[in-house]
């Protein structure tokens, strides 16, 4: 591939102030659009080529450390500028960046494509999965609320049923329960208490006691604690079928780090060889690869000897 050459060179070169500016005073800002118009983008087998065999933790630990915002930018802008000088460069200076091959550059384009696609598609499914969780928890804070409800109601209906028997109504406080710290145990208290009704039913109708536990209604109250028991299972459900894979997001910023960093070393060292190579100079990424000088050790100070009494 040949790219096209470019009348602006968004990298600093050597001879002045007025070149090294040359990048912010860019009429035109370099673009990804721009970047992928320019070289054919490659498949994910074709990128491991140059990356397959790094260790993938460290590839994602590296991509921790950075947004896919900050890979885009310095990715887009230190791509265009090895694009745009490799388009100008002499024989002699594409000797020197022999690492900066047309499929190198468009490895680390294509990485940078998937990169921002697949961090733009977490993103949105993030927004998402908290979309889908509200909706889903409200459901099951009103299924809850009229489960409870039911408890409530039913356990007073069977109350004149027991004809005043205390083991009746100790059976029915048994089933009622005041377990309500979970849902799961609000359900198991509801689905009791319909055995319990129902069996206190069919005595009292036995007895000749009016009453209105049909089975249709404590058919209707066993299909709603039921639901009630699976409802925190279903709101998982409705989350973990949206998950974000991470791990994949912080991998391809890790390997976009790493085309970045290689091609900036490449520069690097060429510039040794050609002072008039650019320098490709990290900007949103600058922080990855800074080294803090180490603390200028202080040098203990001898206390001041003691003067002898004035007298």
């Amino acid at each position: 591939m040949n790219p096209q050459r470019s009348s602006v060179l968004p990298f600093a070169v050597p001879g002045g102030a007025a070149n090294r500016a040359s990048e912010d005073n860019a009429p035109d800002e370099p673009t990804l659009e721009a970047l992928i118009a320019r070289f054919k983008l490659v498949s994910r087998a074709q990128i491991l080529t140059f990356i397959g065999k790094a260790r993938a933790a460290t590839l994602v630990r590296s991509g921790e450390r950075a947004t896919t915002l900050r890979v885009r930018k310095d990715g887009v802008r230190l791509f265009t500028a090895a694009a745009n000088f490799l388009a100008i460069a002499t024989d002699d200076q594409k000797k020197l960046l022999l690492g900066a091959t047309d499929a190198f550059l468009t490895a680390g384009v294509s990485a940078l494509s998937v990169c921002v696609t697949v961090g733009g598609t977490a993103k949105s499914k993030k927004g998402e999965q908290a979309l889908l969780r509200g909706r889903a928890v409200s459901v099951v804070e009103a299924i809850e609320e009229e489960a409870a409800t039911r408890r409530d109601v039913l356990y007073t209906a069977c109350l004149p049923l027991t004809g005043g028997d205390p083991v009746w109504t100790q059976r029915l406080d048994d089933a009622w329960s005041r377990d309500d710290r979970t849902r799961a145990s609000l359900a198991d208290s509801l689905a009791r208490l319909v055995t319990e009704a129902r069996e206190l039913a069919r005595d009292a109708t036995a007895r000749g006691v009016e009453h209105g536990l049909d089975e249709a209604y404590l058919h209707a109250t066993t299909e709603l604690a039921t639901q009630l028991k699976g409802a925190d299972e279903k709101v998982a459900a409705s989350v973990s079928t949206q998950n974000v894979a991470q791990g994949d997001v912080n991998w391809w910023r890790g390997t976009c780090i790493w085309f970045i960093k290689t091609l900036v070393d490449i520069f690097a060292s060429a510039r040794r060889g050609d002072p008039r190579i650019p320098e490709l100079r990290l900007a949103t990424l600058k922080a990855l690869f800074s080294h803090p000088s180490p603390k200028s050790k202080r040098v203990p100070v001898a206390p001041p000897a003691p003067q002898p009494p004035q007298g």
